[in-house]
């Protein structure tokens, strides 16, 4: 998608060139085949995207069980496996980021090229509706739930830290209180 975009850019490109089909006809396979993922493997993403997000919260939790700064046994056993599931995540979500936005600027050159130009009319009408199509946003989806963005990376590491913050307050409840107090406060 850089590449058409920074043909399509050049002063020397032509929109009624053979090269402007060539371009238009791999910008529509782009976008079909980001259709095809999102009809075939959506589901199994989301599949992965959960398991994955499971896995980074069991990590920290076992990762910080004895306290805060964890020490070199727990480090060695369960950071390295945090450090390489948030990883993971991370490069799903940004190729998924990256890809829409490389779709969403093709319509943005394809306007500015056609401006600049004399077209005829059925140049421009097929520029028009590439520019139409192009202004539909081409994501990789999570089950059709979440798009495959770093907004949605970023969403789940908080979801991981909060989840990992509670179940911290929960393991520590019971270091506060002595056992009497503890019985009574759960029997209201």
């Amino acid at each position: 998608m850089k590449k058409i975009k920074m043909a399509m850019a050049k002063p020397e490109f032509d929109v009624n060139s053979k090269d402007f089909r060539r371009y238009v006809d791999y910008h529509i396979h782009i976008l079909s085949l980001v259709k095809d993922l999102n009809n075939n493997y959506s589901l199994l993403m989301l599949g992965e995207c959960i398991l994955l997000t499971l896995s980074l919260c069991f990590s920290l939790f076992c990762w910080t069980m004895d306290g805060l700064p964890p020490d070199m046994k727990h480090t060695s056993r369960y950071g390295n496996n945090a450090v390489q599931i948030s990883s993971t995540l991370a490069l799903f979500c940004y190729a998924g980021d990256k890809l829409s936005e490389q779709c969403e600027g093709v319509s943005d050159v394809i306007f500015y090229k056609s401006m600049q130009s004399q077209l005829n009319r059925r140049t421009k009408f097929t520029s028009f509706m590439i520019i139409g199509r192009s202004q539909m946003k081409a994501t990789i989806t999570l089950g059709g739930f979440l798009d495959l963005n770093m907004e949605t990376y970023y969403m789940i590491m908080r979801k991981c830290m909060s989840f990992l913050t509670f179940m911290q307050a929960v393991r520590d409840k019971g270091k506060h209180y002595p056992e009497g107090q503890r019985q009574r406060s759960l029997a209201f």
